[in-house]
């Protein structure tokens, strides 16, 4: 269980410390993975993957989903997922398991 702290975990506080770092938000009942693009007086501005199945994910295009969240949005600053094939991307397994324990 120490390996799954290090590899993902809760910040009390998202600071510029974490720019371009990856994270997962709750947003409507459900989580996405992205980058860290901007921090201000508590809230993020992250690149958003979209969901497309079980711990599935991929880049939106052509407009990227860039939104605005509250630090309490933020489950777990993670790595940077998996390249499942050209097209999608997956968390890894104790990243999947942590989140699905939160939601």
């Amino acid at each position: 269980m120490r390996k799954l702290a290090i590899m993902a975990w809760q910040p009390e506080v998202i600071t510029g410390d974490h720019l371009g770092r990856w994270c997962v938000v709750k947003y409507d009942h459900d989580h996405y993975p992205g980058i860290i693009t901007k921090v201000e007086d508590g809230n993020i501005e992250v690149n958003c993957l979209h969901k497309k199945g079980i711990n599935k994910y991929y880049w939106p295009s052509p407009r990227k989903d860039i939104s605005w969240y509250d630090d309490s949005q933020v489950l777990c600053l993670t790595e940077e997922p998996n390249a499942v094939n050209k097209r999608y991307l997956q968390l890894s397994p104790a990243t999947w398991r942590l989140i699905e324990e939160q939601m």
